[in-house]
């Protein structure tokens, strides 16, 4: 379970936890840096933030990067770069990846022309956990598909500049749908609060899509009783894990899904 909660956390791969060979993880305090040894490569380097704050994300990572540097002697090619086990991460072997939540493009039903032009610049998009898996609760991960012939500096000035473009496009389209389909898109939301204050029962999937719209009901003030922090921690404490960790006890997985609908209702209710 253990692994499982740190893989919810993004703190390491399904690949780091599936390994059963000698392998090593360091995590700082804050989370904001996780070291893989012998993962996919023998070392990766993690760096993580909250909001777009992607060149200071780098420059930690860089400064780690260049300690480890002084006394490991990292595969380097004069013509391809650092060479990777992976083809797409030879090069820089820099994936610089957002997540972000793009409920308004789901709902205009735009998201389809979105990613299509997003994978036109060279970008790909996942889901929550990352490469194969599904995208729940309209949560999007999206990062550079390949490092060779570009600096770092310009795969991650490159991301932001276009993730830029992508909030501007949500903006529009939730703006469309206050526009456009007030009743419908409060309906919907409302439903599904609803939902979260009254269910029994609720699975990891249902419950990270019924959060979705609830969080895009705060967002466009529909729903002003509910904190997008609250729905932030419900999002995160709602993964398999992290409810059992958060209970104390290892539960089956038809007993999740009853403690987790209660601890949406139990958080839910406490709002003013």
């Amino acid at each position: 379970m253990q692994r499982a909660f740190l893989i919810e956390r993004h703190l390491i791969s399904p690949e780091f936890m599936r390994d059963q060979n000698a392998s090593g993880l360091y995590i700082s305090p804050d989370e904001k840096i996780a070291i893989m040894v012998n993962e996919e490569d023998h070392v990766r380097i993690q760096s993580m933030s909250s909001g777009l704050s992607l060149m200071d994300t780098l420059n930690r990572a860089m400064r780690i990067d260049d300690d480890l540097a002084n006394s490991l002697e990292f595969d380097y090619d004069t013509d391809f770069g650092f060479l990777t086990s992976c083809p797409t991460n030879v090069g820089t072997g820099l994936r610089a990846s957002i997540l972000i939540h793009l409920a308004g493009l789901v709902l205009t039903k735009e998201i389809d022309s979105v990613i299509d032009h997003i994978n036109k610049l060279g970008l790909v998009v996942r889901g929550f956990y990352g490469e194969g898996t599904d995208v729940w609760g309209n949560l999007f991960q999206i990062s550079n598909q390949t490092t060779l012939g570009r600096s770092e500096l310009d795969i991650t000035e490159s991301l932001e500049k276009i993730t830029r473009q992508i909030i501007e496009f949500e903006n529009k389209s939730r703006d469309r749908l206050l526009t456009e389909a007030r009743d419908e898109i409060a309906d919907k939301i409302c439903r599904a609060y609803g939902i979260l204050r009254h269910a029994r029962v609720l699975t990891s999937e249902e419950v990270m899509n019924l959060l979705s719209a609830v969080r895009l009901g705060a967002a466009l003030k529909i729903l002003d009783m509910v904190p997008i922090a609250t729905v932030n921690k419900l999002l995160i404490l709602s993964q398999p894990a992290h409810l059992q960790r958060y209970m104390g006890v290892e539960l089956s997985p038809g007993d999740r899904d009853i403690a987790r609908a209660k601890l949406v209702r139990d958080t839910l209710a406490e709002l003013p």
